[in-house]
């Protein structure tokens, strides 16, 4: 039996579903959740010295830039002379970015080992932690309601500036019973920032949806950011919307409508309400810096 095949042979033990990786990632191995989606690649390194493994944050960067990245840790697995097998949490991925661990706390490959693991990826998973406020937005979500059920939404971000007043508008001080209704209903949409731009947009998609809404929420939390993970699951029709100033200038911004694939629109023709809307007029010339597309999000 060689390397390889001994290594696929211990790993089957204590994981499920795992592989080896394709070309398209230049890791060894991939384990997967029981949806068959990536739960964390790992990569084997046979270290002849201590000055290669002091330089296996740097070949993990290296690696990692070379490719795009789903959000998914990379484990290291160490193998040592005797062929005993050891593993580490390399790096990460907070606020879209990869977080690496200077000094890998090494486990071995075993039962005890692996309960360690499934707690730090539980962990890191669940942890409920505050975004630094550069990544804080302002959700709007524009429902499409073609029955009861909400079947299509636009879904879009805005950046809080306080120069612009685009910032919450919550009355204080309340009083219990104004807190006890906050707690069931949530915060009241004329609280949310809004301003020519939020209006303008469901103005148009009014047009061709009369009871079209508007929902907003905050994202301020690591949580709220990963929840953006179930639209990756539905389908996205995008169209743009040309911004015109005052001084003729115009600037595009791009719009996405996320759907079930049994939402049906109007007249059948899905191209109707994205790319009816041609172009907006605002006064407002910090706007376009204000407008994030839900898909440019890294989750």
């Amino acid at each position: 039996m060689d390397k390889s095949q001994y290594i696929l042979s211990e790993l089957h033990q204590y994981f499920k579903l795992v592989s080896a990786v394709s070309d398209k990632y230049p890791f060894d191995y991939v384990v997967c959740d029981d949806d068959k989606k990536p739960k964390f690649f790992i990569d084997v390194k046979y270290y002849a010295s201590s000055v290669e493994e002091k330089d296996s944050i740097g070949w993990l960067k290296r690696d990692i830039d070379s490719v795009q990245m789903p959000n998914v840790p990379i484990i290291v697995l160490r193998i040592a002379k005797d062929t005993q097998i050891e593993f580490g949490i390399a790096t990460y991925k907070e606020y879209g970015h990869f977080v690496y661990n200077k000094n890998i706390n090494w486990r071995p490959l075993d039962a005890d080992g692996v309960k360690w693991l499934n707690i730090q990826l539980e962990a890191k998973r669940m942890r409920i932690k505050l975004l630094p406020e550069p990544y804080w937005r302002v959700i709007k979500k524009i429902q499409l309601n073609s029955t009861m059920l909400v079947e299509a939404e636009i879904v879009y971000l805005r950046m809080m500036q306080k120069e612009r007043e685009y910032i919450m508008k919550t009355k204080f001080p309340m009083d219990d019973q104004e807190r006890f209704n906050r707690l069931i209903h949530g915060t009241p949409e004329n609280e949310y920032p809004k301003d020519e731009l939020d209006e303008a947009i469901l103005k148009e998609v009014q047009r061709y949806y009369p009871s079209a809404s508007v929902k907003s929420s905050l994202l301020l939390f690591e949580t709220e950011m990963l929840d953006f993970r179930n639209y990756k699951d539905k389908q996205c029709k995008t169209g743009k919307i040309k911004i015109k100033y005052p001084d003729k200038r115009s600037e595009e911004i791009k719009i996405e409508s996320y759907y079930y694939p049994n939402f049906r629109y109007i007249k059948n023709n899905p191209q109707i309400m994205l790319d009816g809307i041609e172009s907006i007029f605002v006064s407002d010339t910090m706007i376009f810096n204000t407008y994030q597309p839900l898909s440019t999000l890294n989750v």
